[in-house]
């Protein structure tokens, strides 16, 4: 929870969850309300039960850092998963292209250049 010109916002966990943020909130110190896409995808990713029992898992003085590892873990994740996506999207490209390819090269005639084509086109 965050007090700005008197007004009271959310952290981004508990906007993120239509909660209201109470004092009490696990979150609060760790997902601001301008961490908003952060809280998102680490919620992606590990989900919000997760994230609280790491946070309980490390020492108070290590949480920040334990939020920024799963920050950084979620994002190469995301990221991981979006060229996983792509990697399969080109593969799909690249066999329909392939069987173009096969079926042109089956309905072209074969040429085959006699000795006389050869020299004929050797004095061009």
């Amino acid at each position: 929870m965050e007090e700005m010109s008197g007004i009271v916002y959310p952290c981004a966990a508990c906007k993120f969850h239509h909660k209201k943020c109470g004092e009490k909130c696990e979150l609060a110190a760790y997902f601001p309300p301008s961490d908003y896409e952060n809280f998102k995808l680490v919620h992606k990713i590990f989900g919000t039960s997760y994230i609280k029992k790491i946070l309980k898992d490390v020492p108070i003085e290590s949480r920040g850092d334990a939020v920024k590892s799963m920050v950084y873990e979620a994002r190469a994740r995301d990221i991981d998963r979006l060229l996983r996506d792509r990697i399969v999207q080109l593969e799909s490209q690249l066999a329909e292209l392939l069987n173009a390819k096969a079926s042109l090269s089956l309905s072209l005639p074969t040429v085959t250049l006699h000795q006389s084509d050869e020299e004929f086109w050797r004095t061009l």
